[in-house]
């Protein structure tokens, strides 16, 4: 995954043409990167930008051998929102501050059965992130660009599962991402 990140931004850079600058008002595109989500960004004005994502996952296991018998099953689904608030610009570079909230869903199930137990287990967990980050947009074209960012995440985690346990847990620590973004215009 790594090697194909790095061969699709060297063939974007090489690929495109034109004078490079920095984002302007009302300038919309695609924005994906690592942790994996996808983006819209949109530049209300040339000094903030908001950036909406959304990122899902399912999986699905079965197993089986003899007679034990075992299958689980989960959705995640993630919802969130980016400020960007540009510092000044250096050339096409934008430095940046950036809040973050992200809202996430998960539910899983997983049920067992052999000749000795059988059972059933479901989760859900609800988890609430907020991110404070520093970050750097590149502006390689009008159309493409590039950025990385770190910071401070703190997350509030619900449970509730089948046997009737609800919990909750807190969650502090750094966060990280890199990303590339393609323009519309």
């Amino acid at each position: 995954m790594r090697r194909q990140l790095i061969v699709m931004l060297c063939s974007a850079i090489l690929l495109t043409a034109g004078v490079s600058s920095a984002q302007e008002k009302g300038q919309s595109g695609l924005a994906t990167g690592f942790p994996a989500a996808i983006a819209f960004m949109w530049h209300p004005s040339e000094n903030i930008g908001l950036r909406p994502e959304v990122s899902f996952a399912r999986t699905s296991i079965d197993t089986e051998s003899g007679a034990f018998s075992a299958s689980s099953h989960s959705w995640n689904f993630t919802v969130g929102v980016s400020g960007l608030f540009y510092l000044h610009k250096i050339d096409n570079l934008r430095p940046y501050v950036s809040p973050r909230f992200t809202y996430g869903h998960t539910t899983s199930s997983s049920d067992a059965a052999s000749d000795v137990v059988n059972g059933s287990t479901d989760v859900t967990l609800n988890t609430y992130t907020t991110s404070g980050s520093i970050g750097a947009q590149y502006a390689i074209s009008r159309r493409f660009g590039v950025f990385g960012e770190t910071g401070l995440t703190y997350s509030h985690v619900t449970q509730d599962s089948s046997f009737g346990t609800e919990g909750s847990n807190d969650v502090f620590g750094n966060r990280s991402a890199v990303g590339v973004i393609l323009y519309f215009k």
